[in-house]
């Protein structure tokens, strides 16, 4: 489950990217009529945009992990080694419309449909720190961590932390999908277009940094 700390912003849709690309598709298309954009046109422009970042996620979890002495039953009378990790890591959604060649059907009259490429999900750890260590005990005996050991427990956690990443993933396609939309339009729009449809993949590219 996400800490309270948990905190969303949206990316405003590269704003000085999207003025940029507006007032450069405003006057090369100054001269064309809804009806003389091409397909080939209108691949061009939006190639042009190259990196399409439509939403950025900060993220803060708390993931606790253990060592467990599996062969030795003693230990499940005893306290085993736990360690408690904070992890503060973003999500960045983004697409990449040089990717690949990019499919775009245009009926003539300014309505194009765009197939898009795969979403793809950066996750990008921002900083990481211990901040509860606890020792296990045995017989009475406590036996705290060795670094090698902490290192394990931080490789679990990040796994953990990856893990609930995903699932956070899963809840905000719609966000992220709307985002690509809604800015896509206003690209569009600038050299002629009257209407834009999207048609997503359910293919996406996952990358942990």
């Amino acid at each position: 489950m996400h800490s309270a700390a948990q905190i969303i912003k949206w990316l405003t849709i590269a704003i000085a990217v999207v003025a940029s690309c507006y007032l450069l598709f405003r006057v090369s298309g100054s001269g064309l009529q809804a009806n003389q954009v091409t397909i080939t046109a209108t691949v061009e422009r939006i190639e042009a945009v190259g990196r399409l970042v439509v939403l950025q996620a900060v993220l803060k979890e708390i993931v606790t992990t253990q060592i467990v002495k599996d062969n030795d039953k003693s230990w499940e009378y005893s306290k085993p080694k736990k360690a408690a990790f904070i992890f503060t890591f973003s999500i960045d959604f983004s697409y990449d419309l040089k990717s690949g060649p990019l499919k775009i059907d245009n009926d003539g009259s300014g309505n194009v449909t765009i197939f898009m490429p795969p979403v793809d999900i950066s996750y990008n750890i921002k900083e990481f720190k211990i901040y509860d260590k606890q020792p296990g005990i045995w017989l009475g005996v406590e036996y705290p961590l060795t670094v090698s050991e902490e290192n394990d427990l931080y490789k679990e956690a990040k796994d953990k932390c990856a893990e609930q990443a995903r699932e956070f993933v899963a809840t905000y396609k719609a966000q992220y999908e709307n985002s690509a939309e809604t800015t896509l339009k206003l690209i569009t729009e600038a050299f002629g277009c009257k209407s834009v449809k999207l048609v997503f993949s359910d293919r996406k590219n996952e990358k942990l940094q």
